[in-house]
């Protein structure tokens, strides 16, 4: 009888065992982090132009993107932690009182941003930003 108690309680305790193991995390499906992303400014003006990152009220400089070239510059990881929401951006034209801010745009991991800036004007500037995969 003895045995017969123990060999139950034996399988109860194997049996909640089995069922309160939890299934190992899929490492396919895990969480991407951010790592710096690159943002490609097409500068068609001839004026070099300061580029900023505008988050939630801050801006902080990313770097100069020389006029009438294209200029790659990075948003460093740090400025996306706690990200949530929308980016724009602002380019401050070196001799001139017109800035430039972009459309809001949102990232997730692994994409890049192209960002075109027309000519500088009387009528100011257009600019076309997007994200690329």
């Amino acid at each position: 009888m003895q045995h017969r108690r123990f060999l139950t309680f034996a399988l109860v305790l194997i049996a909640f065992g089995v069922g309160c193991k939890r299934p190992k995390p899929d490492m396919d499906q895990a969480p991407q982090e951010f790592t710096d992303i690159p943002l490609e400014v097409e500068n068609r003006s001839f004026l070099d132009v300061t580029v900023y990152l505008l988050q939630q009220g801050n801006r902080q400089r990313l770097g100069m993107a020389s006029g009438a070239s294209t200029t790659t510059v990075m948003i460093r990881k740090q400025f996306l932690i706690g990200y949530s929401g929308e980016l724009r951006f602002i380019a401050d034209p070196v001799g001139s009182p017109n800035t430039i801010v972009s459309d809001a745009i949102s990232i997730r991991p692994g994409e890049h941003i192209h960002w075109t800036l027309d000519k500088i004007g009387s009528a100011g500037i257009q600019s076309n930003i997007a994200v690329v995969q």
